[in-house]
């Protein structure tokens, strides 16, 4: 078992820790709103912010940002997702500080230069373009559409109109209502002491004040989508339902189901999909979970003629794991829990995944794992598949 720790500090930020005896330090600090929170006229305004905290802060220029932390072999990066909007770091533990401070200042202290903001929604634009030329991509974000009612729907890299509309004072009062003590978790993995953490993070916060943080509206719905597109040789094809939340713990169960459908070499649709008829190359199956909020998703590449049957398939499969077996629900637990272990290895996974769990309900279920995929029960398993309403995706060539 790690050793792990949760503090709250007097001023309402979290501090989550693990301690590792290996020289090296992963630190992520992640505002507990992300796209998810965005009505329809600021969609994307999370993700542009990510964006914007590499422009340069109130003491350091965006090339120091970088320089400072690779100068020393380190380096940041960042991410923005339904819930919350995260830069983390790996550096060498002997640079903790500076790690920290760094990160910190990009997340507290953003310039929100206004030529940099408009730079920034080209790059955007841009961003948006390259995933609407991928099918492979841009399917998911139309599942999603598909799933939920606005502004939920709404990918998080938002509209050319809502970027439009997004000013600098509108990102200035949204990192001034979120980016607070109480809106914010602090991960650290290393060979650092936790009071040291937590005594360099309440020099940063203290002067910050609390604010708390609504729902996200989350509503449910379905719908068929197909599109002819020109450029295109193969037909792409999504099948889509709703799942339990990361906060419920049938979630497990959703887990379990969803590897042993796809998309695994051993799995039930590679198998009947690729394997036995040879129908099609890719396929690819998600399952995105959020503290309020679940969804499978099933993707197959294919010749267009292979579409009705590859369809016909995937709903056969999944109302056949009302007939799962003991045995290859055994099978599957073992092999979670040990992709599990796999993922411990690395810290700035470990990082993300903390993250995630905090947020959906406690951290210190990363650490049950073991224990919550085991419970799975069959019933749990063939009730969480007992799906009686899809959403279909198709985009096909246009010849």
């Amino acid at each position: 078992m790690a050793e792990f720790h949760k503090k709250v500090l007097s001023n309402g930020l979290t501090i989550l820790y693990e301690h590792r005896n290996l020289p090296v330090t992963t630190i992520v600090v992640a505002a507990k709103y992300g796209y998810g929170y965005e009505n329809s006229l600021n969609k994307g305004i999370s993700h542009l912010i990510e964006h914007c905290i590499f422009k340069g802060t109130k003491k350091r220029t965006n090339e120091q940002l970088a320089a400072s932390l690779e100068k020393v072999g380190g380096y940041v990066n960042a991410f923005t997702d339904e819930e919350e909007t995260a830069i983390y770091t790996k550096i060498p533990s002997k640079h903790f500080e500076l790690g920290l401070d760094v990160i910190l200042d990009m997340f507290l202290n953003p310039a929100f230069d206004d030529k940099e903001i408009k730079k920034e929604k080209k790059v955007v634009l841009e961003e948006m373009k390259m995933y609407h030329d991928s099918p492979m991509r841009s399917i998911f974000d139309i599942m999603k559409s598909l799933l939920y009612k606005p502004p939920f729907s709404i990918s998080g890299l938002g509209t050319e109109k809502c970027l439009n509309i997004i000013k600098r004072k509108d990102l200035l009062k949204l990192h001034l209502d979120q980016y607070t003590p109480k809106n914010t978790i602090l991960i650290v993995i290393g060979d650092v002491s936790l009071e040291d953490v937590a005594e360099k993070a309440e020099k940063y916060f203290d002067l910050y004040r609390v604010q708390g943080y609504k729902n996200i509206d989350v509503r449910f719905s379905n719908g068929n989508y197909t599109e002819k597109r020109k450029g295109i040789d193969q037909a792409h094809l999504a099948l889509g339902f709703h799942a339990p939340p990361f906060s419920n713990k049938l979630n497990y169960a959703a887990q379990l189901a969803n590897s042993l459908l796809a998309p695994g070499h051993s799995s039930i649709l590679w198998r009947e999909i690729r394997e036995k008829r040879g129908l099609a190359y890719a396929l690819l199956s998600i399952l995105e979970c959020g503290k309020n909020f679940g969804y499978h998703t099933f993707y197959v590449g294919c010749p267009k003629e292979n579409v009705n049957q590859v369809f016909e398939i995937i709903k056969k499969e999944i109302k056949e794991l009302q007939n799962i077996k003991q045995k290859n629900l055994s099978e599957m637990k073992e092999q979670l829990i040990g992709n599990h272990l796999l993922k411990m290895e690395d810290s700035t996974t470990v990082a993300k995944e903390l993250l995630y769990y905090e947020i959906a309900g406690k951290a210190e279920d990363f650490y049950n794992y073991e224990e919550n995929i085991s419970a799975v029960k069959l019933d749990d398993v063939k009730s969480v598949m007992n799906v009686k309403d899809y959403s279909k995706t198709l985009i096909l060539p246009e010849k």
